[in-house]
């Protein structure tokens, strides 16, 4: 698509093409662009695990690869098994990314996003944007939100993982916290199809020996490294708004503490997001109105973030034995699952929610 002077007017412009960018743009309708430094699904960055009936409900279960009932949770003094009442599945990356755009009505457009210009049109490699509405999707480094605000991303509030692509089969998912493999994080083992990814996450955002970490603990499976990939994630929630912009995804801080889970409160907030968005292309509200009420909506989940974040520091200081004896105790006592169930209903897509029925967003407000 060649940047027309016909086409410089857009009603909403989305800067970044994974779940975040792609899953608001699957929710718009309008003149939509959706602008990516990369193809759309070229470059996978995370584990790509997620809960199975999220498929179900975006209707994408061909992305799906390996469906996982069970998973186990490690640490230096103890192995423990955790049957799940509600299935897990790790996912094709492209295959998602690519149906959530064939999805929507939107144009995307291949170039680097660098930030807000004075008069507020996006700067792009390919020339300026305009549009009546702006949402920033590019990862934690939050490109559009960091021009305008300065200090906008911290860097200690984000943490970082590393996984490789290792040649075998598995089942289960598995957890591992244990200080042998890394102190102050996470290991993990996915299973997806005829390959597992296994990855080290550090939750103090440390990258100085990752590799080194990873590589030994994919060693002490038996297997070798193969093709890698990773990056930072933010572990505290951000405003949803700044300036005329609206964020979504981890350029808001949406990835969840604790878990690192961010593909699914991606596609949450992608879609609440562009709900709040449509009011006002459809002239149902003013901008001002709609980012208020998106970021009142946003900011009513700060106690999740809040409660996990509190469990991430307390596995970063308490021994690894008691970190045994909290989840044996979880399990014994009937709660583990209780408190999946809270966990996965607080951020999971619905029919209502994706199909955007009900009271209108703004207007309740």
């Amino acid at each position: 698509m060649g940047m027309r002077p016909e086409d410089a007017e857009w009603d909403v412009v989305i800067a970044g093409a994974s779940f975040a960018g792609l899953s608001a743009a699957a929710h718009l309708t309008g003149r939509v662009l959706v602008l990516g430094q990369e193809p759309v699904g070229a470059v996978q960055r995370s584990a790509c695990g997620a809960p199975a009936e999220m498929f179900e409900a975006l209707g994408a279960q061909d992305a799906v690869l390996q469906v996982h009932r069970n998973f186990w949770l490690h640490t230096a003094t103890d192995d423990i098994y955790l049957p799940l009442a509600r299935p897990f599945c790790t996912f094709d990356y492209a295959r998602l990314c690519q149906t959530l755009l064939e999805r929507s009505g939107a144009v995307f457009h291949h170039c680097r996003v660098l930030g807000v210009a004075r008069d507020g049109s996006i700067l792009t490699s390919a020339g300026p944007v305009r549009a009546r509405a702006m949402i920033d999707a590019t990862g934690w480094h939050a490109t559009l939100a960091s021009s305008l605000r300065r200090g906008f991303v911290r860097p200690d509030h984000a943490s970082f993982g590393l996984e490789s692509v290792v040649d075998c089969r598995g089942e289960d998912m598995h957890f591992y916290f244990a200080p042998d493999i890394l102190p102050n994080g996470v290991a993990w083992i996915f299973p997806a199809g005829d390959h597992c990814r296994l990855g080290v996450g550090s939750y103090r955002g440390q990258t100085r020996g990752m590799g080194e970490a990873l590589r030994c603990f994919v060693g002490r499976h038996g297997q070798e490294l193969g093709p890698r990939h990773g990056g930072l994630f933010p572990y505290r929630l951000r405003r949803g708004t700044v300036g005329t912009l609206f964020l979504c995804g981890d350029a808001a801080g949406q990835c969840l503490p604790l878990t690192g889970e961010g593909i699914r409160t991606s596609l949450y907030f992608g879609s609440l997001c562009a709900r709040h968005v449509q009011e006002f292309v459809d002239g149902r509200c003013t901008l001002a109105e709609a980012r208020r009420a998106y970021r009142g909506a946003a900011a009513r989940h700060r106690g999740v973030y809040r409660s996990l974040f509190r469990l991430q520091w307390l596995i970063n200081h308490l021994p690894n034995r008691f970190t045994s004896r909290l989840v044996r105790a979880a399990v014994e006592r009937g709660a583990f699952h209780r408190m999946m169930d809270l966990y996965l209903d607080t951020f999971m897509l619905s029919e209502r929610h994706q199909s955007g029925d009900g009271d209108r967003v703004c207007a309740a407000q």
